[in-house]
C-alpha cells in the first residue's frame, strides 16, 4: 500500500516486485507519471489508482490485471485499447 504518500512517480523499485497482486497507490498526484514501471507487474491482479488525479488512461496496464479502480479521476482522455491485451 502506497496511499497517500505524496507520490508524483511510481517508484523504480517497483519493477522488481515481480509477484506483487495487489497495489494500492490511491491519493498520489500522479497525474505526470510513469506507468511503464507497472508493465513489469505480471502477476498483478488489483490496481487501486483511485483519486489520483489522472487526467487519461495509464497508456500500459499488466496483462494479468482482473480490478482496476480509477474512482475520483478526472479523465478527459480515455484510450481504451489498452484494456485490448487485458
Amino acid at each position: 500500500v502506497l496511499a497517500e504518500c505524496m507520490l508524483q512517480e511510481l517508484p523504480q523499485e517497483l519493477a522488481q516486485l515481480e509477484n506483487l497482486e495487489e497495489l494500492t497507490l490511491s491519493y498520489n498526484n500522479l497525474s505526470k507519471a510513469d506507468f511503464y514501471t507497472l508493465k513489469s507487474l505480471q502477476k498483478l491482479k488489483i490496481l487501486d489508482l483511485g483519486l489520483c488525479k489522472l487526467q487519461e488512461l495509464p497508456p500500459v496496464l499488466p496483462t494479468s490485471l482482473e480490478e482496476l479502480d480509477l474512482g475520483g479521476n478526472n479523465l478527459f482522455e480515455a484510450n481504451f485499447s489498452v484494456f485490448n491485451s487485458l
